[in-house]
């Protein structure tokens, strides 16, 4: 399997001293962790996704009909009640009537979504293709992007990628995912159901994960994350028949500077200066889309050899961890 395509709809990011100076952050806050800007946009994240399929499957000069599958990821509300934003995306960027489904794995739907379209194309004849598009606008009453999740700063915008099971840019080695959905109450916390969204504005998760820390224990619930992510991790390597001296390349969150060295560089040996976090401080966390977008960055900005290797790493509230490896073509 292969990736064709990928791109990015994404506002002109906002300084992080304008966001100061409008005091949406204090500066101090904004220097531990370490965002020097990030999108805001008036647009929906369908609509960023919708404008991101287009250009996606404009790249790779398909038509509608071959693309046998569409998945939508987002993190938060596309903008209407009870309502298929897949659907929208797959009017307006695909124009064809195959399965479509909306992926609510959060901030881990892009890379779920990969590994939902390796086993769609996975043994089959024809030539296929599957639509990924993510899109997400975190905005007041229902988010302060800056506060709901601690360590994180939402950003606004869409992302596509297109999988193929015949031919791209990039070949599609290993995809694994392992979930703990015992963690799923980090998001929940100890309230009961609501009888309608937004029971409270801002949507804030510290509830859920002060409980989570004082069930486990601080250095445990960390251990417990760390160990998924390095887990999801080695098991692509095995997959893909590699080590982790083979890879060139890594593509992660979009996260606050903590959050980063302690869920990811220093639990997966990771160097900075080869993935795309110093674009990712530019730009805020995405929702689900932050693996689409700094692999589209990489493709743009960073000078790629033929047969280098690239991870994808991801995690996402659930909670379930993902990892993909790709050889660039």
């Amino acid at each position: 399997m292969y990736i064709t395509a990928t791109a990015t709809d994404l506002p002109a990011p906002t300084p992080v001293h304008e966001e100061i100076a409008l005091g949406r952050i204090d500066s101090r806050s904004a220097r531990r962790l370490g965002i020097r800007s990030v999108c805001r946009s008036e647009q929906s994240g369908a609509e960023s996704a919708l404008r991101a399929g287009r250009t996606a499957i404009s790249e790779a000069a398909i038509s509608g009909d071959q693309v046998k599958l569409v998945l939508h990821a987002s993190a938060y509300f596309q903008g209407y009640d009870m309502w298929s934003s897949a659907a929208y995306v797959q009017h307006g960027a695909v124009g064809n009537t195959c399965l479509t489904l909306d992926v609510a794995q959060l901030s881990n739907g892009g890379l779920a979504s990969l590994e939902l379209a390796g086993q769609f194309l996975s043994g089959r004849q024809d030539s296929a293709s599957v639509l990924i598009t993510t899109g997400d606008r975190f905005c007041e009453p229902g988010i302060d992007r800056w506060r709901t999740d601690p360590g994180t700063v939402f950003a606004d915008g869409g992302t596509a990628l297109l999988v193929s099971n015949s031919g791209g840019f990039a070949e599609l080695l290993s995809v694994t995912g392992r979930g703990a959905p015992e963690l799923e109450q980090m998001s929940r916390g100890a309230d009961p159901a609501a009888d309608a969204p937004l029971r409270s504005t801002p949507i804030t998760i510290d509830h859920g994960r002060e409980m989570l820390t004082r069930r486990y224990g601080l250095a445990e619930l960390l251990k417990i994350l760390q160990q998924g992510q390095l887990g999801v991790y080695d098991a692509a390597l095995t997959g893909a028949g590699l080590a982790h001296e083979d890879i060139d390349w890594h593509v992660v969150p979009h996260l606050g500077v903590p959050k980063m060295r302690h869920q990811f560089f220093e639990p997966l040996g990771i160097e900075p200066d080869i993935t795309n976090y110093e674009w990712g401080r530019t730009i805020g966390h995405l929702g689900a889309g932050d693996q689409i977008a700094g692999l589209h960055w990489l493709r743009q900005h960073r000078s790629i050899r033929p047969g280098s290797i690239c991870a994808l790493h991801g995690s996402g509230g659930g909670f379930y961890w993902s990892c993909a490896v790709i050889r660039f073509l």
